[in-house]
């Protein structure tokens, strides 16, 4: 699941992917009309279909959305294609993101917010083998990390959460070929603990330390759109997040029928890696937070330590957005009753 937890680019320098977005217009949409009129609502996805849409693949196939009268078309992702610039531009209604993106976004005059935030967690994480674990971050201290370049300030502010200086760490640029692990070209790399594929390459024992348990606490996977959109399309955001918390619901326990209609929509999936993710991403989307506040909850301390983090890393070059500015309850609030709690 090699997602983007970064904005990768500034705002006026993609705004012609936008065009692009809008022109795509993916397999896994909704069947019930032409997508036109109010009860269409588009949404663009941060990567290409896979598990990460496992739950709004289920709610398309079964009928959550339709019934409460949504017709929801997705907008494929992918690496040229930045979600946050689609939105700012008009490409789209709806659409994913991580948290730094939207802060960063926001925080650049790009009016988007975060109306509901799927995963609680984040499973942005390091992985090492037994020749050289990394179990905690004071085991980076002297050695190289296989980063790829938008993860460079993941890891500063991992570093920075613990106290080490970045200058006793030292960093490579990579990809996603675990193969440079494997090698021994680094003494680890970054991945995300809900996806498996490709990960075989490391053999049986793999050691992992994620940015939660560093002392970092990000959002993966929010749903955002803008001002605009959130004040005149209220109604079909509401329907998008309660027949999403019924989609997740059913994937978390049926994870096995849920990769079935997933691969209806997306078939080039491989089945086994997909389950074992699909199997995985439950954790992250529900917790504790969520058997008290529902699917979709988030937090304003949470952003706000996100945005504190983020400045003091010189991250934003204009003034950094306050919580409120990034996020809203609005449509959690409004559909606090409707969201499955689990």
């Amino acid at each position: 699941m090699n997602r983007r937890t970064l904005d990768r680019r500034g705002f006026l320098a993609l705004t012609g992917t936008a065009a692009a977005g809008a022109l795509l217009v993916s397999a896994c949409g909704s069947d019930d009309g032409p997508g036109g009129g109010d009860d269409g609502l588009s949404m663009q996805l941060n990567w290409i279909g896979d598990y990460g849409v496992l739950g709004e693949c289920v709610a398309l196939e079964k009928g959550y959305y339709s019934e409460l009268g949504l017709n929801l078309r997705m907008q494929p992702g992918g690496p040229n294609i930045d979600p946050v610039s689609v939105l700012g531009a008009g490409g789209a209604e709806s659409g994913q993101a991580s948290s730094p993106a939207a802060m960063l976004a926001r925080s650049r005059g790009v009016p988007i917010r975060s109306f509901a935030a799927v995963s609680q967690r984040h499973p942005y994480a390091y992985f090492s083998l037994p020749r050289r674990p990394i179990l905690e971050p004071k085991d980076m201290i002297g050695a190289t990390i296989g980063v790829p370049a938008t993860g460079v300030v993941m890891l500063e502010a991992l570093l920075a959460a613990n106290d080490i200086d970045s200058g006793e760490v030292k960093t490579e640029t990579v990809g996603s070929d675990w193969a440079v692990l494997a090698s021994g070209r680094v003494d680890a790399m970054t991945g995300y603990l809900t996806s498996v594929q490709g990960r075989d390459v490391l053999g049986d024992t793999v050691h992992s330390l994620s940015l939660e348990d560093g002392g970092v606490n990000l959002y993966a996977y929010l749903y955002l759109c803008t001002d605009e959109v959130l004040e005149s399309r209220s109604e079909a955001l509401e329907a998008l997040v309660v027949g999403s918390s019924k989609g997740w619901d059913f994937a978390r326990e049926n994870p096995e029928e849920a990769v079935a209609l997933l691969k209806k929509r997306f078939p080039n999936i491989d089945d086994a890696a997909q389950l074992e993710s699909a199997n995985r991403i439950s954790e992250y989307i529900w917790t504790d937070d969520t058997v008290e506040h529902g699917f979709g909850y988030q937090s304003e301390r949470t952003w706000q330590a996100q945005i504190d983090m983020w400045d003091e890393l010189g991250q934003f070059q204009a003034e950094p957005p306050k919580a409120t500015d990034v996020a809203t309850d609005a449509i959690l609030d409004a559909t606090s009753a409707e969201r499955v709690k689990a």
